[in-house]
């Protein structure tokens, strides 16, 4: 389990928010993509024992200039389900292998 600080910008749109996962070191394809499987073994796991069912989620491939290499960003449309989703997404990415920083969902 790795431990990490996070923020939720207090300008966040939900249900439409975007996670910027921040590494220590440059972000690889094996890093972009096992980020991206975490986001939707989430969705599955959560869809599966929930009625309000997770609408969409994508990378974006434009992380702004200020994280350099060092990010990635994943768009998640919650949809209509309870905004304490973004808390149990942030525990589950706490819980998986990725060497993750610091998170900012905004």
């Amino acid at each position: 389990m790795t431990d990490f600080p996070f923020e939720i910008d207090e300008n966040c749109e939900y249900p439409d928010t975007t996670f910027t996962l921040l590494f220590k070191d440059n972000v690889t394809d094996e890093i972009k993509q096992q980020a991206e499987s975490e986001f939707y073994a989430f969705q599955q796991d959560w869809d599966l024992k929930h009625t309000d069912g997770i609408h969409n989620i994508m990378i974006d491939e434009n992380v702004p200039e200020t994280c350099g290499n060092k990010s990635v960003q994943i768009i998640i449309d919650f949809g209509n389900c309870d905004p304490k989703i973004i808390i149990k997404l942030i525990q589950w990415l706490k819980k998986s292998e990725l060497p993750i920083e610091k998170v900012i969902v905004s």
